[in-house]
């Protein structure tokens, strides 16, 4: 066990006098609100999804419109652009570790919510240089998860947890996705410094601040 302090490197930098956020979570979570309401408090913002909304439309495109063209895990080119996605991915995570290492700005990193998909060494590198928040969500918010988003709709790897259940497989991905949640609730866990339940953070942003120091 290590207490974090302003003197230890970590994702409170005391050379720098800034403080690192990652914030990690389901989509739909409320990451990305979280994070525009830390700017607030003077943090600069990084969003992972605009980087990769940049890189496969440079001429401009709204983030939930990636899901158009990603599409779901039973169709034909699914594997092939979920692999590209992942690629852009991976690029801004590590633009956001050149941003930790150039910029003097307290900096709040919005991730995406595949971002537990990527190599431990990338990860660990994100780990060793922010705070690493969990939005954790209740699990009976898990269908009200699945369907906000069928109704808006965002770019969603699955990795190993969808399996055609059903004739219609719209009907596996609702058999499949309390699968996903689980498998992906237990990796944000064991990758976050800190879970919080995200209404409790979404309603009071600044409780975040109490974790300047803590054990890990």
């Amino acid at each position: 066990m290590a207490l974090y302090t302003p003197h230890r490197r970590g994702f409170l930098m005391d050379y720098l006098n800034k403080m690192v956020i990652s914030l990690i979570g389901m989509s739909n979570a409320g990451k990305t609100t979280l994070a525009q309401k830390l700017t607030k408090y003077g943090f600069r913002y990084f969003s992972c999804d605009d980087f990769i909304a940049k890189k496969l439309y440079p001429n401009g495109i709204e983030v939930n419109e990636i899901n158009n063209w990603l599409g779901y895990p039973f169709m034909k080119k699914y594997q092939e652009r979920a692999n590209e996605y992942l690629l852009y991915e991976h690029k801004s995570l590590e633009k956001a570790i050149s941003i930790i290492k150039d910029d003097v700005s307290n900096l709040i990193i919005d991730t995406t919510g595949s971002v537990i998909y990527h190599k431990q060494s990338l990860l660990a590198s994100i780990k060793n240089k922010s705070l690493v928040i969990h939005l954790t969500v209740d699990k009976s918010h898990i269908d009200a998860l699945y369907k906000n988003y069928l109704q808006y709709p965002k770019p969603v790897i699955w990795g190993n947890s969808f399996h055609n259940l059903d004739p219609d497989p719209k009907k596996s991905l609702k058999k499949c996705y309390p699968r996903l949640l689980k498998f992906r609730l237990a990796k944000y866990k064991s990758f976050a410094h800190i879970n919080i339940n995200n209404k409790k953070l979404l309603s009071d942003p600044s409780i975040i601040f109490n974790y300047s120091k803590y054990e890990i």
